[in-house]
């Protein structure tokens, strides 16, 4: 019994999907992005992979809304786990959104100041993407601590896209961009 358990304790480490990565491997992304080791990321039911920050906190579900992934960091320095990138696939159950430009629609519903639809390229490829600033506010209040950037691509795949988006306080968002962009580069959607 005991040999058992300490094979399982042996090859449990194996079985994890957020493996490093040799830096060979990384080309056309970054090795490491603003200072953030990057690694191989597969989304447990196989939708997409992708590269994520190692030291980054994560979430990763694919209940009702589909496919999703949200990392929060960078976990030390004045902005700590204040950026957030997530990953979320449409159409899903909850959300019968199509097409980038319905997305971004019904964004511009909303209160917010936002920038048009337009075509950004990361890593020699083009994406829809749009941008917008808004007010963070404490869990349980309405005074606004500081401004977010929003920054959101998104990746078409045959029957749908996936939506990216990197969330930073506005005065300091361009320190985790290359993170998010960096993700978006290595993105691979797979079904």
């Amino acid at each position: 019994m005991k040999r058992f358990l300490f094979a399982a304790l042996l090859l449990a480490p194996a079985g994890c999907r957020r493996e490093e990565t040799a830096d060979t491997e990384l080309a056309p992304a970054k090795a490491v992005a603003s200072g953030q080791k990057l690694i191989t990321f597969e989304e447990k039911t196989g939708a997409f992979s992708c590269f994520a920050p190692a030291d980054w906190k994560m979430l990763e579900a694919d209940g009702s809304a589909g496919s999703f992934i949200q990392v929060f960091g960078p976990m030390e320095g004045p902005d700590r786990g204040k950026t957030s990138i997530s990953v979320n696939r449409y159409p899903n159950v909850v959300d019968k959104i199509r097409t980038p430009q319905e997305l971004w629609s019904g964004f511009k519903l909303t209160d917010k100041k936002m920038s048009a639809l337009e075509k950004t390229t990361i890593a020699g490829r083009e994406f829809p993407a749009f941008h917008y600033e808004a007010p963070q506010h404490p869990p349980n209040g309405w005074k606004v601590l500081y401004m977010n950037r929003v920054d959101t691509v998104m990746i078409p795949f045959e029957g749908g896209f996936f939506e990216i988006t990197h969330s930073a306080p506005a005065d300091s968002y361009k320190d985790t961009l290359p993170v998010f962009e960096a993700m978006v580069a290595g993105f691979q959607p797979k079904r």
